[in-house]
Protein backbone atom coordinates (compact mmCIF):
# COMPACT_ATOMS: atom_id res chain seq x y z
CA UNK A 1 0.00 0.00 0.00
CA UNK A 2 1.18 3.50 -0.75
CA UNK A 3 0.11 6.84 0.69
CA UNK A 4 1.16 10.43 0.45
CA UNK A 5 0.81 13.15 3.09
CA UNK A 6 1.23 16.91 2.91
CA UNK A 7 1.84 18.78 6.14
CA UNK A 8 2.72 22.35 5.32
CA UNK A 9 0.73 25.53 4.86
CA UNK A 10 -2.26 23.19 4.69
CA UNK A 11 -2.71 19.45 4.83
CA UNK A 12 -3.93 16.71 2.56
CA UNK A 13 -3.42 13.04 1.89
CA UNK A 14 -3.81 10.49 -0.84
CA UNK A 15 -3.57 6.74 -1.20
CA UNK A 16 -3.58 4.09 -3.90
CA UNK A 17 -6.85 2.17 -4.21
CA UNK A 18 -7.96 -0.71 -6.41
CA UNK A 19 -10.31 0.81 -8.99
CA UNK A 20 -13.02 -1.85 -8.57
CA UNK A 21 -13.43 -0.66 -4.96
CA UNK A 22 -14.16 2.95 -6.00
CA UNK A 23 -17.94 3.33 -6.11
CA UNK A 24 -17.72 6.82 -7.60
CA UNK A 25 -16.23 5.48 -10.81
CA UNK A 26 -19.02 4.77 -13.24
CA UNK A 27 -17.55 3.10 -16.29
CA UNK A 28 -19.33 2.61 -19.55
CA UNK A 29 -18.02 -0.09 -21.86
CA UNK A 30 -15.47 1.26 -24.29
CA UNK A 31 -16.21 0.96 -27.98
CA UNK A 32 -14.35 -2.10 -29.31
CA UNK A 33 -12.88 -0.17 -32.24
CA UNK A 34 -11.75 2.92 -30.31
CA UNK A 35 -8.53 2.46 -28.31
CA UNK A 36 -8.53 6.14 -27.19
CA UNK A 37 -12.01 5.69 -25.69
CA UNK A 38 -10.74 2.67 -23.77
CA UNK A 39 -7.85 4.68 -22.34
CA UNK A 40 -10.13 7.62 -21.45
CA UNK A 41 -12.39 5.32 -19.44
CA UNK A 42 -9.53 3.74 -17.52
CA UNK A 43 -10.48 0.27 -18.75
CA UNK A 44 -7.75 -2.09 -17.73
CA UNK A 45 -6.48 0.23 -14.99
CA UNK A 46 -6.10 -1.62 -11.71
CA UNK A 47 -5.40 1.18 -9.26
CA UNK A 48 -5.50 4.93 -8.95
CA UNK A 49 -4.40 7.64 -6.57
CA UNK A 50 -7.31 8.93 -4.45
CA UNK A 51 -7.10 12.51 -3.15
CA UNK A 52 -8.58 12.50 0.35
CA UNK A 53 -9.13 16.27 0.76
CA UNK A 54 -8.89 15.51 4.48
CA UNK A 55 -8.27 19.13 5.37
CA UNK A 56 -12.05 19.51 5.20
CA UNK A 57 -12.64 16.77 7.78
CA UNK A 58 -14.79 18.25 10.54
CA UNK A 59 -17.15 20.01 8.15
CA UNK A 60 -20.14 17.99 9.37
CA UNK A 61 -21.20 17.58 13.03
CA UNK A 62 -20.37 13.85 13.16
CA UNK A 63 -16.75 14.28 12.04
CA UNK A 64 -16.33 17.53 14.00
CA UNK A 65 -17.17 15.62 17.18
CA UNK A 66 -14.12 13.39 16.54
CA UNK A 67 -11.66 16.30 16.48
CA UNK A 68 -10.00 17.81 19.58
CA UNK A 69 -11.31 21.34 18.93
CA UNK A 70 -10.60 23.94 21.64
CA UNK A 71 -12.20 27.32 22.33
CA UNK A 72 -9.26 28.96 20.55
CA UNK A 73 -9.82 26.72 17.52
CA UNK A 74 -13.50 27.67 17.39
CA UNK A 75 -12.58 31.38 17.58
CA UNK A 76 -10.04 30.98 14.78
CA UNK A 77 -12.60 29.18 12.61
CA UNK A 78 -15.27 31.84 13.18
CA UNK A 79 -12.79 34.61 12.26
CA UNK A 80 -11.51 32.80 9.16
CA UNK A 81 -12.47 33.50 5.55
CA UNK A 82 -14.25 30.11 5.42
CA UNK A 83 -15.99 29.35 8.75
CA UNK A 84 -17.00 25.71 9.10
CA UNK A 85 -14.78 24.64 6.18
CA UNK A 86 -11.30 23.09 6.24
CA UNK A 87 -11.64 22.52 10.01
CA UNK A 88 -8.95 19.83 10.27
CA UNK A 89 -6.60 21.97 8.18
CA UNK A 90 -7.05 24.85 10.64
CA UNK A 91 -6.02 22.51 13.47
CA UNK A 92 -2.76 21.33 11.90
CA UNK A 93 -1.86 23.55 8.92
CA UNK A 94 1.07 25.90 9.16
CA UNK A 95 -1.00 28.74 7.72
CA UNK A 96 -3.05 28.80 10.95
CA UNK A 97 -0.49 27.75 13.56
CA UNK A 98 0.65 31.21 14.65
CA UNK A 99 -2.85 32.64 14.94
CA UNK A 100 -4.05 29.54 16.81
CA UNK A 101 -1.18 29.91 19.29
CA UNK A 102 -1.92 33.64 19.71
CA UNK A 103 -5.53 32.83 20.55
CA UNK A 104 -4.46 30.20 23.10
CA UNK A 105 -2.11 32.73 24.71
CA UNK A 106 -4.94 35.24 24.99
CA UNK A 107 -7.34 32.70 26.50
CA UNK A 108 -4.68 31.92 29.11
CA UNK A 109 -3.98 35.61 29.69
CA UNK A 110 -7.70 36.23 30.22
CA UNK A 111 -7.64 33.46 32.83
CA UNK A 112 -4.56 35.03 34.50
CA UNK A 113 -2.27 32.21 33.43
CA UNK A 114 0.01 33.91 30.86
CA UNK A 115 1.20 37.21 29.37
CA UNK A 116 1.60 38.97 32.68
CA UNK A 117 1.01 42.70 32.46
CA UNK A 118 -2.08 42.44 30.30
CA UNK A 119 -0.22 42.64 27.00
CA UNK A 120 -2.07 41.63 23.86
CA UNK A 121 -0.60 40.36 20.62
CA UNK A 122 -2.24 41.89 17.55
CA UNK A 123 -4.25 39.57 15.32
CA UNK A 124 -2.06 37.81 12.75
CA UNK A 125 1.12 39.23 14.41
CA UNK A 126 2.25 35.85 15.70
CA UNK A 127 2.91 34.06 12.44
CA UNK A 128 4.09 30.51 11.96
CA UNK A 129 7.32 31.92 10.54
CA UNK A 130 7.85 34.00 13.68
CA UNK A 131 7.15 30.99 15.88
CA UNK A 132 9.83 29.06 13.98
CA UNK A 133 12.28 31.94 14.46
CA UNK A 134 11.55 32.08 18.19
CA UNK A 135 12.06 28.33 18.40
CA UNK A 136 15.37 28.57 16.54
CA UNK A 137 16.82 31.80 17.99
CA UNK A 138 15.01 32.06 21.30
CA UNK A 139 12.51 34.60 22.54
CA UNK A 140 15.09 37.40 22.35
CA UNK A 141 15.36 37.27 18.56
CA UNK A 142 15.12 40.70 16.92
CA UNK A 143 12.15 39.69 14.74
CA UNK A 144 10.25 38.31 17.73
CA UNK A 145 10.90 41.40 19.82
CA UNK A 146 9.87 43.72 16.97
CA UNK A 147 6.64 41.83 16.34
CA UNK A 148 5.72 41.63 19.99
CA UNK A 149 6.47 45.34 20.62
CA UNK A 150 3.80 46.12 18.07
CA UNK A 151 1.28 44.10 20.03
Amino acid sequence: AAAGVILGTGTNGCYIEDTPRLAKLRRRPAAADNKDDEEDQGVGAHAMCVNMEWGNFGRDPASLALLPVTAADRELDRASLNPGEQVFEKLVGGMYLGEAARRVFHLHADAGLALAGGGRIAEQALTTELMAEIDYHGEGSPAALAALKGR
